[in-house]
């Protein structure tokens, strides 16, 4: 055990543990003062190393190209402003061949976007409207709406109590969708 925390604790010192391994490792830090000499030790081991490395200023872009690809913790964006890049997020297995990822859900009005990921093959089947609208806009390949060829851009809604067509795609696409809240999961 003295050896998996010795490579904990250096671990630790090198900033290479992820957010919950260096949470586990702050814990024991604060429970064991065995490991807390541990850390102190590579700390020390390792700052001569930090100090012959020469500090280089990162290109403005940089951080701007960062903070775009923070998403949703972008700090860079004003209160109320969420945003979900197309890395995160879960996929859901939705129907035949089809997913399904929540992107925002909206808890007051019951609503909720998403996209559909549509493999080849893949159908939606035809399905009755309550109260509620769906929104649709086609962001890749090409989906039929009750064999209405569909392609990027192109939008279509189907309107409270109206039946929506079986919604199909022979070689794959996604679909942007606003609707009433299905998944109950945001990105």
């Amino acid at each position: 055990m003295t050896n998996e925390k010795d490579i904990l604790a250096s671990e630790y010192a090198l900033g290479t543990l992820d957010a919950d391994q260096r949470l586990e490792a702050e814990q024991l830090m604060n429970n064991d003062p065995d490991f807390a000499s541990l850390v102190t030790a590579w700390d020390s081991r390792l700052a001569p190393l930090a100090d012959a490395i020469e500090d280089v200023q990162p290109p403005k872009s940089l951080w701007e190209n960062i903070h775009k690809r923070m998403g949703r913790n972008n700090t860079a964006l004003p209160p109320g402003v969420l945003a979900v890049n197309k890395d995160q997020g879960r996929w859901y297995k939705h129907s035949n061949n089809v997913e399904v990822k929540s992107l925002y859900i909206d808890e007051e009005l019951g609503s909720e976007s998403y996209l559909l990921k549509f493999g080849p093959d893949s159908v939606v089947e035809e399905h009755e409207h309550g109260d509620w609208n769906d929104e649709c806009i086609v962001m890749e390949g090409t989906i039929f709406v009750g064999g209405v060829k569909f392609g990027p851009g192109d939008f279509h809604v189907a309107t409270r109590g109206a039946v929506h067509p079986k919604l199909c795609s022979d070689s794959g696409g996604v679909l942007f969708v606003r609707s009433r809240r299905i998944t109950g999961v945001a990105a």
